[in-house]
């Protein structure tokens, strides 16, 4: 561990999203200094984990400890800001379900959290994935109206159009599948986390808090349901698993709108994979994860083609 120094407040700098600001040490001291029990001469501070948009940081001031969390460039591609996380978390955190912020700035892209220590979180154990449904129903069912929204058309245009600032192109084949995906009519519109697996779960041995809200905003339930399959690998019977845990005894119309929404899904993931192999510094391998995401959609798509030829038939 490192304690916190002008050196380092640096480091954080560059690796920050944020452009040369001669004022920069000041604004990060300024956010630190505003915990309680802020003492630079105590402070330590350690990388912690590896975030495909953020730098991830365990803060240690004594006894106590806090999670940093420093956005990089990457965010605003994808169309990403703290003030929408930050909105969303505070909504969260109002109802139980993230933990509080402490501290945040959204123009420098700081926020800090009270560090709990979890337990990893596997949702192909039934009781864990109940208890991460119900999180994602009390969010749904909140009676609070966010700001903006991250319904699967406002989410294809804005990848759609940052593909094409990038010079990435896409395959014929992949335009066609793009062309045909389904375009389900949307419910009505409620806050949304749209990134549910289990590393964006903590569990602290008695509950589950869901984190990393970067991506939500107002959307369909079930599109925010149908992001288990390509951010947890859910297969469909999982999916469905996880729909029964949500709505009991479901109709076979929300089960085939589910599955309109898991190609939607895997679609938005596939394009999201495709920027990051732009943009990304990490060594993933976002150009295969692409390729096996288009895959999936032309085959779900084929099959949902099947099924409305049967059903008019």
């Amino acid at each position: 561990m490192r304690k916190i120094t002008l050196s380092l407040l640096i480091s954080l700098y560059s690796l920050s999203f944020l452009r040369a600001d001669p004022s920069i040490l000041q604004h990060y001291e300024a956010v630190f200094s505003q915990l309680p029990n802020w003492n630079v001469d105590i402070a330590e501070l350690q990388p912690f984990g590896n975030g495909c948009t953020n730098q991830n940081y365990l803060l240690n001031l004594g006894c106590d400890r806090y999670f940093v969390r420093i956005g990089s460039h990457s965010k605003e591609i994808l169309g990403l800001t703290f003030a929408k996380e930050i909105e969303l978390i505070l909504m969260a955190a109002t109802l139980g379900i993230s933990p509080p912020i402490l501290v945040a700035d959204a123009l420098h892209g700081i926020i800090i959290f009270p560090f709990i220590e979890s337990k990893p979180v596997n949702l192909r154990n039934k009781e864990k994935l109940a208890n991460a449904i119900e999180l994602l129903k009390k969010f749904h069912a909140c009676d609070k109206t966010l700001s903006f929204t991250a319904t699967p058309e406002n989410i294809f245009d804005l990848y759609l159009k940052q593909l094409e600032k990038l010079d990435i192109k896409l395959s014929e084949h992949q335009k066609l599948l793009i062309a045909k995906r389904p375009i389900p009519t949307l419910m009505t519109l409620v806050p949304c986390h749209l990134d549910l697996k289990g590393e964006n779960l903590l569990d602290d041995g008695n509950r589950l808090w869901l984190i990393d809200w970067e991506y939500g905003g107002m959307s369909d339930p079930l599109f925010d349901l149908a992001t288990l399959a390509p951010a947890a690998g859910f297969s469909e019977n999982e999916l469905n698993t996880a729909l029964e845990l949500y709505a009991p005894r479901p109709t076979e119309e929300l089960k085939q709108r589910l599955k309109q929404f898991r190609i939607l899904a895997n679609l938005r993931i596939a394009l999201w994979c495709l920027i990051m192999s732009r943009m990304s510094t990490l060594d993933h391998p976002y150009q295969q994860w692409a390729d096996e995401l288009f895959d999936e959609v032309d085959f779900q798509i084929s099959e949902l083609c099947s099924h409305c030829r049967k059903k008019a038939g």
